[in-house]
């Protein structure tokens, strides 16, 4: 037996391209997920939901790249924009994908950012 007190899990570099991992890896989480799979061998991000979370996802968003998962979390009173995001690391794909990057953020009263930023 897995014991979680996790409610929220964000993973970046996956590396999980193909639909049929996707499924057998979220059927071992008791909540839901919301993926962004990977291109080849680059990318691929993920948020896990526990089941006792206490909001709810209004909605999500992803981007085609493996490298952006957006949810909206009602809260109660309150909405949160949740993103995960792996940043590439090669600098040209980089400063692309920072131009990009606003079109993934959902307005809410606040914002929380998981990232690998791949930079300094």
């Amino acid at each position: 037996m897995h014991t979680n007190s996790a409610e929220v899990c964000l993973v970046q570099k996956t590396l999980i391209s193909h639909i049929s991992s996707i499924r057998a890896l979220s059927a071992q989480w008791p909540g839901p997920s919301y993926w962004s799979p990977a291109l080849g061998r680059q990318g691929g991000v993920f948020i896990l939901i526990s089941e006792h979370f206490d909001g709810k996802v209004v909605s999500w968003n992803k981007d085609m790249g493996g490298r952006v998962v957006s949810l909206l979390l009602d809260l109660g009173n309150t909405r949160v924009n949740l993103t995960n995001i792996y940043v590439p690391a090669n600098l040209t794909e980089r400063k692309v994908f920072f131009e990009k990057l606003h079109e993934f953020f959902i307005p809410a009263d606040g914002v929380i950012i998981g990232c690998d930023f791949n930079c300094y």
